[in-house]
């Protein structure tokens, strides 16, 4: 959930093709980060504007997953990357 620009909450729908999706952080401009799945579990770092409009991060060169766990004021998200053989990296997208 989010709050639009009149400061009503609003329901966050799940991006075309990701019937999974959550939301992990919000900052204090009410934009959102998170993760969105599809069918396959392929998962990717999202971040959504005050209306909720998800936009999906660009992953890490090499890496096959990303997730957003977190958002600062100035907008910058912080999450993890999924690389084969499995291993994780620390992300960070401004």
């Amino acid at each position: 959930m989010t709050w639009d620009a009149s400061g009503t909450p609003r329901r966050l729908q799940e991006p075309d093709g990701y019937p999974e999706s959550r939301v992990e952080d919000i900052n204090n401009q009410h934009v959102a980060t998170g993760t969105a799945a599809d069918r396959a579990g392929d998962s990717w770092a999202v971040r959504r504007d005050r209306d909720g409009r998800p936009t999906f991060l660009e992953r890490p060169p090499g890496s096959i997953r990303s997730f957003a766990t977190g958002i600062n004021d100035s907008g910058e998200v912080i999450g993890d990357s999924e690389h084969r053989p499995r291993y994780r990296s620390r992300a960070i997208w401004r």
